[in-house]
């Protein structure tokens, strides 16, 4: 926690009333000097007033540090300690304070030692400052911190800090929301909080990864928005405080998105479980996830996300590579877990996979982060600063939201620490991904579905897909039912619905999405009707079949038609129909060939999604029948009587010449 350190407050007996104990520890260093905000801690037995501060030095600058120490009852001694030591546990310095016969009130002990003399190296040196006192009992108390001490005029490492908002609907497929959004602030709130730093903080910078399904929903509550409770349906204005709660929060989000230093990254639309999309073979949705979330960036924000998308749970499969290609993107924020497994994990840094630049993330500090471990967070990152390569960036997820454990107090202090230190500045991502490539990395070939799904889901999200697929290809672009069909199956392919306890409570609002997906399709796909004769007879053996396709709807669609030929022939087995409101005509051509009868039957397919069908058994007349036969014969009949004449001529000639022969021999 900066170099405010990790308070433990120890006793040797159980006492009355623990001394309100405030330690405030200043590394000073002249100009060098490192500064992060104040802020309270409070010890376990009562209030400790701490001015905390998250401070470094150069190898040759100077340590001092100050305790301050309330005396709750008359001391007979008191001593104090400081002690530094080398990471490897050496000690450096050491200086102890002794006060005697001291009466109630605050004592305030200093120590001050240079550094330029003991040859220190970059590194992190653990401090300890040891309190005790002799009053009617002995009583202890130790604070453990340490100095992080650097080169002077060190270069800054580029830190990407990449906030990613958490929140499952609040609404159903209808709009209508289940609950009043304004009992669960979580999401808007902690956006608010990034915003207003962003806006008060010229110096900080920050990636923002919100799933447009949100921003959806938010700019939805702001106009005004229904709840359905108890089977009524209650209305709220656009002025309520609610409703007025989530337009200011709109309203600032742009405002700090027009400082150009609150980044806005393309988070999927719902943020889809990416192991259940490929494991329903519908990675190529994210195409669309992506499409339709810029809409929604533009139209409730006003503003176009940079080409880099941040992934839910930093996770994708190589084969996904071409989808993000597919929608433009420069780069993708990815784990570890993404790579195939090699002797050791790349660092954090920029690096390549398959001709896009991936921004590697440091999973140990998002971890310390939730935890709330501050210290170590910042140690992670001073730890690339006195590397080989510390201008390479860092890059940092962390996820906020409802149910998810990064506290933003805790992150303000994180971020307070890392403005007040030298060595390390906040960058954005698009920036980022210009450094060169560390190297190529190749990706996983699979990631694991979100685990603790009910059997038979991703089966009914995959369903709602496929229809919604279907009801895009025949439907104009913007049609209504297309789009509430394609919202709602991209909803429900959304991880937020396993929680972040990953307990799937919320399924059965993913289902009631996918559901909806497949209603919204089957209502265009019902109002189309084919008619064909069930029988046929053609006037010869070459005709054509009438059919009359019947759309119900007001959208002129188009259509796929496919023909299966049984007995017959027939040229055009699949073409594309546009289909008309109303009535529409076509025929189908055939040919019997030699066959009495066949039959053709006749498909209507939107995508993989058969719509309508139709058979038709096709014979041609009795007396085309009958004249092709008597034709035949006839034909027949000739060719006979021409052989035998040939045959007869032939027999006549040989006979004429066997006399003249016999008669010349006499």
């Amino acid at each position: 926690m900066g170099f405010d350190g990790v308070f433990r407050l120890i006793s040797e007996y159980g006492i009355r009333v623990v001394a309100a104990v405030a330690f405030a520890i200043f590394i000073v260093a002249g100009c060098d000097l490192a500064y992060a905000g104040p802020r309270l801690l409070t010890a376990e037995n009562g209030l400790v007033r701490l001015e905390a501060r998250s401070l470094s030095a150069p190898v040759d600058g100077s340590l001092a540090a100050t305790a301050s120490i309330t005396i709750d009852l008359p001391t007979s001694y008191l001593e104090a300690r400081l002690q530094m030591r080398s990471p490897a546990g050496r000690l450096i310095y050491q200086k102890t304070e002794v006060r005697s016969e001291l009466p109630t009130g605050t004592v305030s002990i200093g120590f001050e030692r240079g550094l330029r003399d003991l040859g220190l190296a970059p590194g992190i040196y653990p401090i300890e400052l040891r309190v005790r006192s002799d009053s009617t009992t002995t009583r202890e108390w130790i604070i453990r911190d340490r100095l992080l001490v650097h080169k002077p005029n060190p270069a800054a490492t580029p830190l990407v800090l990449i906030a990613r908002i958490n929140g499952a609907p609040t609404s159903d497929a209808d709009g209508r929301f289940l609950f009043d959004p304004a009992q669960v602030p979580r999401a808007r709130s902690d956006v608010e909080f990034l915003a207003r730093l962003v806006n008060n903080r010229p110096e900080f910078r920050v990636s923002l990864a919100i799933p447009p399904m949100l921003l959806d929903e938010w700019y939805r509550i702001a106009q005004g928005y229904e709840i359905l409770r108890e089977e009524q349906v209650i209305s709220v204005p656009a002025t309520d405080p609610s409703s007025r709660s989530y337009a200011e929060a709109l309203s600032l989000l742009q405002r700090a998105i027009g400082t150009g230093r609150l980044e806005l990254l393309e988070l999927p639309y719902s943020s889809p479980d990416i192991g259940g999309l490929q494991a329903t073979g519908r990675l190529g949705d994210l195409k669309h996830h992506f499409s339709l979330g810029r809409s929604v960036y533009a139209a409730t924000l006003e503003a176009t996300p940079v080409a880099g998308a941040v992934m839910p749970s930093d996770l994708l499969p190589a084969e996904g590579i071409a989808a993000l290609k597919e929608s433009h993107m420069r780069f993708s924020v990815l784990g570890p877990e993404s790579l195939i497994s090699a002797e050791s994990t790349p660092p954090s840094g920029v690096y390549e996979s398959e001709g896009m630049r991936v921004l590697l993330t440091e999973p140990a500090i998002t971890t310390h982060l939730a935890a709330g471990d501050i210290a170590d967070a910042i140690d992670s990152i001073f730890a690339r600063a006195i590397s080989d390569e510390p201008t390479t960036p860092v890059t940092v997820t962390v996820d906020l939201g409802g149910g998810r454990p990064v506290d933003t107090r805790e992150l303000e202090d994180f971020i307070e620490t890392a403005l007040g230190a030298p060595w390390v500045s906040f960058s954005s991502a698009d920036e980022a991904a210009n450094h060169v490539p560390a190297l190529t990395v190749a990706l996983v070939d699979e990631v694991a579905m979100t685990a603790g799904v009910r059997s038979g889901y991703w089966d009914a999200v995959e369903e709602a897909r496929r229809y919604s697929a279907a009801l895009m290809s025949i439907t104009p672009t913007g049609h209504p039912l297309s789009a509430a069909s394609t919202r709602a199956s991209l909803i429900a392919q959304s991880q937020m619905w396993a929680g972040s306890d990953g307990r799937w409570a919320a399924i059965d609002r993913g289902l009631a999405f996918a559901d909806a997906a497949v209603r919204h399709s089957r209502t265009l796909f019902d109002a189309i009707t084919i008619s064909a004769p069930s029988d046929l007879t053609l006037s010869s053996a070459v005709g054509e079949v009438p059919l009359t396709v019947v759309n119900n709807s007001e959208t002129e669609l188009e259509l796929q038609v496919r023909t299966i030929a049984e007995g017959l022939a027939t040229n055009s087995p699949v073409r594309t129909l546009q289909v008309r409101p109303q009535e529409n005509f076509l025929t189908v051509p055939v040919d019997l060939q030699s066959s009495i009868s066949g039959r053709l039957g006749v498909e209507i397919w939107a995508d993989d999604i058969l719509i309508a069908e139709g058979n038709t058994t096709v014979r041609a007349s009795y007396l085309d029948r009958l004249a092709i036969i008597g034709g035949v014969t006839l034909v027949l009949v000739a060719l006979l009587l021409f052989i035998y004449r040939r045959v007869r001529r032939s027999q006549l000639t040989d006979t004429i010449t066997t006399e003249q022969s016999t008669h010349l021999e006499r």
